[in-house]
């Protein structure tokens, strides 16, 4: 039957009464051939959109659905069984379970549970700095813990977006059934600002979220150390700074730690708690037990430039400027990155993290390590050119102030490379997933090699949770042990060969390479 004839017909049924439009799109949906068909068909694009065809079961979900619905419930109910006998020995199961085999793994840290000794109350809370991080700190706070937080900043404007900010995610919680409404006055009521110390004077844990520059963050230090007295955990938000190059003139260093907590705060679900061995092991695990009451994925990584994850983003993002200024088109890196399974392109990543914190984040790293964090001949460009990314409505992609960003990639942004650099229209795509996904993997092996790092499971929740690797393959780790180490060792090697030392293979990998191991073990 054609859906012409099922309308005439049931306006028939109806004594010639005209249906409404939904009433009569819904019955042709949930009750003919035509309308399934068209169903499935929708939602079938919606999940391929979302998905990249990387995750099987919802796939097979939707088939099993029209399987039944086309066929009756004893075969769908049979078609359902053998789907998930088939998805349950499937690769992407495996490295999903892998990653949750790591959450649980995490859960189970000796610095991460309770001991004998109690861990730390904190009951009365401190930002200072009500810039992004400033601002998702604190309404995380509000909203999961409901504790009376103050706000420093010295420019009142940023304390008065930073209260509008908080008011207008505390009602979308509420929109969205997330928090209840009767709860909002309460919790207006918890948040003050200011611009001194003041009221800093009897906090127990204390945020220092100001911009990414060491003599600023040394001093904001040195003053909450001052005026409370040594009292309060003080916790750094930043990035890629060492917390040892911030405390060598405080009295009490074993008090402050590093919270990094990725960006943006709201939606990552990964905080990274960086200790030294001067932190006293309950102050770590009061900082790990208060992570996760703001409903984060916590692993515990050792100090040192760029911690974990800025570490492996950074040799992703820096290996996807050695391919822009090599000729490389922006949305041909972008595409290719998504289909691959990243939320989000590398290009359009830079801008949004913002070119300047970039560079800051590359150089310390270039100073740490060296030729395997070199940037690209012209990244300078980038930033004399006024390309800070989407605040500066200038980056690689166009940007309208009313609109944010247009999708569209600013031509003159090729006027920067070398002029005997030429666009490549047929670019060699799996080099770049080969470059770009590789540069990252040999970092998180770096890491682990070096003792940054302390668990293959810690470095896989980090990369899935922190910084967007795609979580069907598992994380950094779970991947190695899906590919083999000599596999990779050797597409290192051809790399190294072909585009430079940076690519040479960490010696952990070689030689879980040579002993034919894996990170995971028989999970794996």
């Amino acid at each position: 039957q054609t859906i012409e004839e099922i309308a005439a017909r049931t306006f028939r049924s109806r004594g010639g009464r005209r249906a409404t439009s939904s009433g009569l799109r819904n019955f042709v949906l949930d009750r003919t051939n035509a309308g399934h068909t068209f169903l499935l068909r929708k939602a079938k694009e919606r999940i391929l959109a979302r998905t990249k065809g990387k995750y099987p079961a919802p796939l097979a979900i939707l088939d099993v659905v029209g399987t039944g619905m086309d066929k009756g419930p004893r075969r769908g109910y049979e078609a359902e069984a053998r789907a998930f006998g088939q998805l349950a020995r499937s690769v992407t199961a495996r490295h999903l379970m892998q990653l949750f085999f790591s959450a649980n793994t995490a859960k189970k840290d000796p610095l991460s549970t309770p001991s004998g000794t109690p861990l730390r109350s904190f009951e009365r809370l401190g930002i200072v700095g009500a810039g992004s991080m400033g601002i998702g700190l604190a309404a995380q706070i509000l909203h999961r813990r409901a504790l009376p937080l103050q706000v420093h900043d010295l420019q009142t404007g940023n304390l008065t977006r930073c209260l509008a900010a908080v008011d207008q995610y505390l009602g979308q919680q509420v929109a969205l059934s997330r928090l209840p409404r009767h709860r909002l006055p309460l919790l207006r009521g918890l948040l003050s600002t200011t611009t001194s110390y003041e009221g800093f004077r009897h906090a127990d844990l204390i945020f220092e979220a100001v911009p990414e520059e060491l003599g600023l963050k040394r001093e904001v230090l040195h003053e909450l150390e001052q005026v409370n007295q040594g009292r309060a955990v003080l916790a750094s938000c930043t990035s890629s700074l060492p917390i040892k190059h911030l405390v060598p003139d405080l009295a009490h260093p074993e008090q402050v730690l590093g919270m990094h907590f990725c960006s943006p705060v709201a939606t990552v679900q990964l905080l990274e708690v960086v200790r030294r061995d001067e932190n006293p092991a309950e102050l770590v695990r009061s900082a790990v037990a208060f992570g996760r009451t703001l409903g984060k994925h916590v692993i515990v990584v050792n100090d040192g430039a760029g911690f974990y994850t800025s570490r492996c983003l950074a040799a992703y993002l820096n290996e996807a400027a050695h391919l822009f200024f090599e000729g490389y088109r922006v949305e041909d890196l972008d595409k290719t990155m998504l289909e691959w399974g990243f939320p989000v392109g590398p290009m359009s990543l830079l801008d949004e993290l913002g070119l300047d914190l970039a560079t800051r984040t590359i150089q310390l790293l270039h100073q740490t390590f060296g030729t395997r964090m070199e940037p690209p001949e012209g990244w300078d460009l980038l930033l004399t050119d006024g390309r800070l990314g989407r605040k500066a409505l200038k980056g690689f992609y166009t940007y309208s102030r009313k609109r944010g960003k247009t999708g569209r990639v600013d031509p003159t942004v090729y006027n920067l490379r070398p002029p005997t650099v030429t666009t490549l229209r047929n670019p060699d795509l799996v080099t770049v997933t080969r470059r770009l996904v590789l540069a990252f993997v040999n970092e998180a092996m770096h890491c682990f090699h070096d003792g940054t790092l302390r668990t293959p499971s810690d470095g896989d929740l980090g990369a899935v949770f922190g910084v967007g690797f795609p979580a069907y393959l598992g994380g950094p780790f779970s991947y190695l042990d899906h590919c083999g180490a000599a596999r990779v060792v050797g597409e290192l090697d051809d790399l190294a060969n072909r585009f430079g030392d940076r690519f040479r293979p960490s010696q952990i990998l070689c030689d879980s390479a040579r002993a034919g191991a894996t990170f995971h073990g028989a999970r794996s």
